[in-house]
């Protein structure tokens, strides 16, 4: 299985656990949603193209990322989270088409992989929100 390690920023602007090397990971400012990508932001990517990112990583906080590929359509979960249909926007850049995710994803030598995970959580029951936004959880992924 390819491993992925992350560590994290809650869109509060919280730091998760950090890693555990002398590496040094930039995180984005926190994002109010993920955009959906516009037609001609969509590349087609082949199925052999995909089939490289395609596959299970263990996520450092026990969790997994699952990426498939059924028929000619792409699909990315969580655990045993909903499934969202995916698309490339980018060589190794991916968007949820419900705007529930986006990942870039880095394939480096002995199986390495570095980039970044973007997922809208549910917002809590407690919001105050007439909108009820759900907050957006950015993981870096090293």
């Amino acid at each position: 299985m390819k491993t992925l390690i992350l560590a994290g920023l809650l869109a509060s602007g919280s730091l998760l656990a950090g890693a555990q090397t002398a590496d040094t990971v930039t995180i984005p400012g926190p994002v109010r949603q993920i955009e959906a990508p516009v037609p001609g932001q969509i590349i087609p990517m082949q199925r052999d193209e995909f089939q490289q990112f395609a596959g299970a990583y263990n996520l450092a906080n026990g969790q997994t990322l699952y990426l498939r590929r059924v028929d000619k359509r792409y699909f990315a979960r969580v655990d045993d989270w909903t499934e969202h249909q995916i698309v490339a926007i980018g060589s190794n850049d991916f968007v949820a088409l419900d705007r529930q995710l986006k990942m870039r994803i880095e394939l480096q030598p002995y199986g390495k992989v570095n980039g970044e995970l973007l997922i809208a959580m549910p917002a809590g029951p407690m919001a105050h929100s007439d909108a009820q936004q759900p907050r957006l959880l950015h993981l870096a992924l090293r």
